[in-house]
Parts: C-alpha cells; structure tokens; sequence
C-alpha cells in the first residue's frame, strides 16, 4: 500500500511566492502546487464542477435550426391536415402545439440541433406510447410525420416550400 502524502502548510513563503519545499516524491508542495497531493485533489475538483456545470448546460440549435424548425411548425399548422397521436386525430393547430412543446423541452436537454433532430425525436412519435405519429392532409391515406416532415424540410431546403 503507497503511503498517503497530505499538503503542508508552511509558515513562512519564500521571495518567489511558493512555500519552497518539495515533497516526498521531489515534487513542489505547498496548498496549490499541481503536484502536491492537495493540489491534485484542487485539479480534481475544478474539473469535476466543470463537467457537472457543463452537464446542465443545453446549447441551442443553430440560427439556420432554428429556422427550419420553425419553418416546419408553421409548414403543419397552416397545412391543414389532421395529425394522428395516441389513438386520436387532432388539428393542425393542436399537433403545432404539442411539436412545440416537445422542441423546447429537448432543446432544454441538449438534445436538438437540427432539424433532422427535431424529426427524430420530437416529430415522429409519441415520447410516452412509442406509437408513431401520422398526417392526413384531406382525403389522401395517412402518411408517417417523419416522412411528411421531412419532405416539407427537403422542399424548404430546394426552395419549394409549398406543401401536397
């Protein structure tokens, strides 16, 4: 078992401001030196709460992300199709809502930074069943969001914005 060293505090400084001595293993000691033990642990610590303050910090899409998923909200609610979510259809109006509310949610979290990302995980299913989320615009068959959804962005993206 290799012997714990802890840091020494010292009386006195010397003229170059460090305490001047060294450590057992001929490394400078003293309460901040890097290599003292003590030091170490201060090393340690800064990074840990670096890390841990990192953890909870969620950066925001893009502007150009941003843009798009805003374009795609708005692409939906003035689509007038129906959207289909746990067993139930509901209005365009109503489904913008819910996206929106899932958006800020992830972009909270971290978790969005495209619109791809978006599709993924706020546009296609639903977070609580699993079950997949649908649009009907009039009367043609229900397609998967994500597909809808990413149509909509490819013909924002080409410059054709308007809609089936």
């Amino acid at each position: 078992m290799s012997p714990i060293f802890l840091p020494r505090r010292a009386s006195r400084r010397s003229p170059g401001g460090d305490l001047g001595e060294s450590s057992p293993d001929g490394a400078p000691s003293g309460d901040m030196a890097y290599g003292a033990p003590g030091g170490r642990v201060m090393v340690l610590a800064v990074l840990i709460s670096a890390l841990l303050a990192g953890a909870g910090y969620a950066a925001e899409p893009s502007a150009t992300a941003q843009a798009e998923i805003r374009h795609l909200l708005t692409h939906l609610e003035r689509s007038g199709c129906d959207f289909f979510r746990n067993g139930r259809w509901h209005t365009a109006t109503d489904a913008r809502g819910h996206l929106e509310r899932k958006y800020r949610y992830l972009v909270e979290k971290g978790l969005v930074s495209s619109a791809e990302d978006f599709i993924a995980r706020a546009g296609s299913e639903s977070s609580a069943s699993g079950r997949p989320y649908q649009v009907r615009c009039g009367t043609s068959a229900p397609v998967p969001s994500a597909q809808w959804l990413s149509d909509a962005l490819r013909r924002h993206r080409s410059g054709r914005a308007r809609p089936r």
